[in-house]
């Protein structure tokens, strides 16, 4: 087998071609990725119904997540192929932060897994997009609440309420869409709550948020591009960016700086490794991000 890599060779069929992929959710994800891995990989997805993933957390906190978001993800991948009996099992998960490259600006990171019981393998990829309307407010009543909710995207875009002190959870409601549902949920929780007043979050559920199922596209999109991606020393799906080498020398001189000099692209079984350019073609940073030109 040589070393050229691409997404399959022509006229060769992909080890997951007509096999049957089970997706983990309860918030209509295998709607999104469903069709895009199908189209791109030609696999049949189906949905791994009777799972609670929320089980194994929530972005409202009445469950904990006690792993990290890939860790989760594989754990909500391996849920449905226990309960379907498949072999390849599909899940996202996705968290809520600062942006790691842009200052002052919240993120949404996507992570697709797929795990193949077969092959023993984990093949993963993610997305972080600045598009998101994640926010929360404390309000006595609806009207405190309005250049939040136009903000939040209210009506087509959901939320969820509960007592603001000690946020509790025995009174949580979720997906809200309509104003009046809101209003009666803000008034009685913040009756219940010590503070007299009520806790506002969006509702990050996919289902509940159109912005985050674009994000989900997005990352299934690039996911389907890895899985479709052949390592060229083993045979297996998955080959992609594994590592990277910092230090992308200035323009101005010459000098390392923190960003992305190289990519390490590699397989996830075999360890199969190759040092390749900047996917962008970039090959200079910028004097600002010079620590040696900006002290």
């Amino acid at each position: 087998m040589g070393d050229e890599l691409s997404p399959l060779d022509e006229g060769k069929q992909h080890p997951y071609k007509g096999r049957t992929v089970a997706i983990s959710t309860m918030h209509g994800k295998h709607e999104i990725i469903g069709p895009i891995l199908d189209k791109r990989i030609g696999t049949k997805s189906v949905l791994a119904s009777g799972i609670n993933t929320d089980s194994l957390g929530t972005f409202s906190g009445d469950v904990a997540r006690t792993g990290t978001p890939l860790q989760t993800a594989i754990e909500k991948a391996r849920l449905g192929m226990a309960v379907t009996g498949k072999k390849l099992g599909i899940a996202n998960e996705g968290s809520f932060g600062p942006h790691p490259q842009l200052p002052f600006f919240t993120s949404d990171m996507e992570i697709i897994v797929l795990v193949d019981g077969e092959n023993d393998l984990v093949i993963e990829e993610y997305v972080v997009s600045p598009s998101t309307n994640v926010g929360e407010i404390k309000v006595a009543d609806i009207h405190d609440a309005e250049e939040f909710l136009n903000k939040s995207l209210f009506g087509t875009h959901g939320m969820v309420v509960r007592p603001n002190s000690s946020l509790e959870t025995a009174n949580i409601k979720k997906g809200i869409l309509d104003g009046k549902s809101l209003a009666e949920a803000i008034r009685l929780s913040a009756k219940r709550s010590s503070d007299g007043l009520a806790h506002i979050e969006t509702d990050m559920r996919a289902h509940m948020n159109p912005t985050r199922q674009k994000v989900i596209a997005e990352a299934s999109e690039k996911f389907a591009a890895r899985v479709n991606t052949i390592c060229p020393h083993c045979g297996l799906p998955g080959w992609g960016v594994v590592d990277c080498i910092m230090g992308l020398p200035c323009e101005g001189c010459g000098g390392p700086t923190a960003m992305v000099h190289k990519e390490i692209e590699g397989c996830v079984k075999c360890r199969f490794r190759k040092v390749l350019p900047r996917s962008d073609g970039k090959e200079k940073a910028p004097v600002n991000l010079c620590p040696e030109c900006n002290p």
